[in-house]
């Protein structure tokens, strides 16, 4: 649980780098802190979704072993579509249009 130990340092950073000026002038004051917890919202957010995979897996290999490997390759799937959205578009178009021929063909 080394990430909850970051949040008092990170905090203290946050106050630290507050000045005057950002308390007349809010959204500036959000911006800094912001920078400040941005890494530390996105490590979280990896390490719950980690962990919620973990759990995923415990549940179907005793409920349900044969489906771990489908959502395995599902949840990689996802991360790469997250890590590359943009590459992600033209293939799912050209999957679409390959499935659309394939389905045309066979009709």
């Amino acid at each position: 649980m080394a990430l909850v130990r970051q949040i008092p340092s990170r905090f203290m950073q946050a106050l630290r780098e507050l000045d005057i000026a950002d308390i007349v002038a809010l959204p500036r004051a959000f911006l800094r802190i912001g920078r400040i917890f941005g890494g530390f919202i996105g490590s979280f957010i990896s390490w719950a979704g980690q962990q919620v995979m973990s759990l995923l897996q415990i549940i179907f290999e005793v409920v349900a072993p044969g489906v771990m490997p489908y959502i395995q390759r599902a949840a990689g799937a996802f991360r790469t579509i997250i890590r590359d959205p943009i590459g992600f578009c033209p293939q799912s178009g050209r999957a679409g249009i390959q499935g659309f021929q394939q389905f045309a063909g066979n009709f």
